[in-house]
């Protein structure tokens, strides 16, 4: 006698795919609509961070979904949080440039009225694309990966096979990963570690400690990487001007340094022996468990 297997029950992988696909799919929709709203930094920012997390929730289920429909919405979404790349990065310049026209004392130097003037038009430039981007995110795709997983195996073993697999290559990077990086390749290590902490927290609620430390760590070290991002943008930006004002030069200079020991130690504690070893323990008992 034939039995109809639920795929969607909670304590099956594809119940666990569709809980976490439809989650961060609501996600993308409510601050597409905050997005178009009011333009803020924080909701641009909700986005992109909603659309990394479900492309790494296909990256992490893609196998259970037809393999074609998951690669194209991974790369659609790419495009999307591309394009949305630069509205964000100039939301947050303009933003440095008003707070420090605005904690600055004394007479603010010559030169630094238009780089707020330089600073606002080139927010209002990237800002003119974005309803026309917002009307081009694929939620409809979206559904349609959610309804497609197929797995009825436990998620536990599942899960920890996956995050072992992704975590073991970070830790054995040198101890200072970012030495002599060009700015691509740091682009996609900054990629690669966003994903492994993604997958992470997929999995925190399922096995629990030592993941829910190993998904903080890795938010960290992330928050810092995408600081030391942030500090380099400012950077270029400043470098492409004819006399950049110095207390901005000053600025910029002080947040890459935070930045940078900020990473230095958030990495240290990622892949602290001890640390690691636990995580390994944990990742591999989870795993033997579906055997």
């Amino acid at each position: 006698m034939h039995t109809c297997v639920n795929m969607n029950r909670p304590d099956s992988v594809g119940g666990t795919a569709r809980r976490i696909l439809n989650a961060q799919l609501r996600l993308m929709q409510s601050n597409a609509e905050r997005a178009a709203r009011d333009h803020s930094i924080k909701a641009i920012h909700d986005l992109r961070l909603a659309v990394r997390r479900f492309r790494a929730a296909l990256w992490v289920f893609g196998e259970l979904m037809p393999d074609i429909l998951a690669k194209r919405l991974r790369r659609r979404l790419l495009v999307l949080n591309r394009r949305l790349g630069p509205i964000r990065d100039a939301q947050v310049w303009l933003d440095l440039v008003r707070w420090t026209m605005r904690k600055r004392k004394a007479r603010l130097p010559p030169g630094f009225d238009l780089c707020v003037k330089s600073a606002e038009a080139s927010c209002a430039v990237q800002l003119q694309a974005l309803e026309r981007i917002l009307q081009s995110i694929p939620f409809r795709e979206a559904q349609e990966c959610s309804s497609q997983v197929s797995s009825d195996q436990p998620p536990g073993p599942f899960l920890a096979a996956k995050l072992l697999r992704a975590y073991k290559p970070l830790c054995r990077l040198k101890n200072k990963p970012l030495a002599d990086l060009t700015a691509e390749k740091e682009h996609a290590f900054r990629r690669r570690c966003r994903r492994v902490r993604y997958l992470a927290e997929f999995t925190e609620p399922i096995l629990g400690q030592p993941v829910q430390k190993l998904s903080r760590r890795l938010k960290r070290v992330a928050n810092a990487l995408g600081a030391r991002h942030d500090a380099h943008v400012h950077a270029r930006l400043l470098a492409e001007m004819t006399v950049p004002p110095d207390v901005l030069l000053l600025g910029v200079t002080c947040a890459k340094h935070e930045a940078q020991q900020e990473f230095v130690e958030a990495w240290g504690e990622l892949t602290r022996p001890h640390f690691k070893k636990r995580v390994f323990k944990a990742l591999q008992a989870a795993k033997r468990a579906g055997k």
